[in-house]
């Protein structure tokens, strides 16, 4: 096997390698390489080098890693990208690649942290002194071709929650509607309507909402923008009588749709309109289930994910130590 460095910004040259493991190991979305091209292009990599290995079978192994300190490396973790950027093929780790691994970058190595790993997707019986870490526990969801199916065997009370809602609008005269905006001439109107309802919540006095001018508005705008191009961006609004209360920023890729941001109007907050929008989005994609097949949420697993009877799985942190008294040194730190 034989390992190749490059810088960050020299992505391009190994995007075909970097889809081609993807969808032989994580087959995910959240981590084609459009997504991480434009994750790159919008925020700082400093830092950070991309190691790549081919064997006599072609591409074998890729990741993005930056030294965090003396003898230790790990892969590099956009907020925005929710997995780890590395991928093998088959999904199998074992010593002689990590430890080849270990010998290709720079200075002296002795710990590598492989950030958010999808433990659905591991393979590492054959891996040896590793330590893994829970980070959370997230969920997805596979939809139904029939709806009324579906939602009849959800719980009670969640069935109720979402009659209510609807039951009470009615009452009320309130309208409720929903909307798909799925067009790049659109994209815009979708993350300004975003960045209003998030700016109107906690996260504004945090800095952390999302704003067409700064780099969070202009990385989902770009994001977004593209993925429209390709026929796989969606922007769901959820109103009522006519005034956007909820919406929810997606992208596809297969048979997958990843919900990346949800924000809503906390004036609405006793409608649940993030909710009653998610029933919305499931409805619709059961009633075309040829298009998608499956709902990653990503995020940690809330209440409700469970009450959807998602199906849940860990994100882990690994780290792989260079030999047995570095796996201990690393526990004895990290117990105290």
């Amino acid at each position: 096997m034989k390992w190749t460095l490059l810088n960050t910004t020299q992505f391009s040259l190994v995007a075909n390698e970097w889809d081609c493991l993807n969808q032989q190991s994580i087959d995910q979305p959240i981590l084609d390489s459009q997504f991480i091209q434009i994750c790159l292009d919008n925020f700082d990599h400093t830092n950070t080098l991309i190691a790549f290995c081919n064997d006599n079978k072609g591409p074998l192994a890729i990741g993005i890693f930056q030294h965090v300190g003396f003898g230790r490396y790990q892969t590099y973790q956009f907020s925005q990208a929710p997995l780890g950027l590395w991928m093998v093929r088959d999904n199998i780790w074992d010593n002689q690649l990590i430890n080849s691994l270990k010998k290709s970058l720079p200075g002296q190595v002795f710990l590598i942290d492989f950030i958010q790993q999808d433990t659905s997707k591991l393979n590492i019986t054959l891996l040896r002194n590793y330590s893994a870490d829970h980070y959370i526990t997230t969920g997805k969801l596979q939809i139904n071709n029939d709806y009324q199916e579906f939602f009849n065997q959800l719980g009670k009370n969640m069935r109720q929650n979402y009659n209510k809602v609807i039951n009470r609008c009615k009452k009320n005269n309130i309208e409720l509607t929903t909307k798909l905006v799925t067009k790049p001439d659109d994209i815009l109107d979708a993350i300004n309507h975003f960045g209003r309802l998030e700016s109107s919540g906690w996260k504004a006095s945090g800095g952390t909402a999302v704003n067409i001018n700064n780099a969070q508005g202009k990385f989902y705008h770009q994001l977004l923008s593209h993925y429209a191009q390709h026929g796989a961006a969606e922007a769901w609004y959820y109103l009522a009588d006519e005034k956007i209360i909820a919406t929810d920023l997606c992208i596809k890729s297969g048979k997958k749709l990843i919900i990346l941001k949800t924000a809503y109007d906390e004036n609405f907050k006793k409608l649940s309109p993030a909710l009653q929008l998610k029933f919305e989005i499931f409805k619709h994609h059961s009633h075309h289930n040829n298009e998608i097949h499956t709902v990653e949420f990503f995020g940690k697993a809330m209440e409700w994910h469970k009450r959807f009877k998602s199906e849940l799985r860990d994100i882990e942190h690994i780290t792989w130590c260079s030999n047995p008294l570095i796996k201990l040194l690393y526990q004895a730190r990290k117990s105290i």
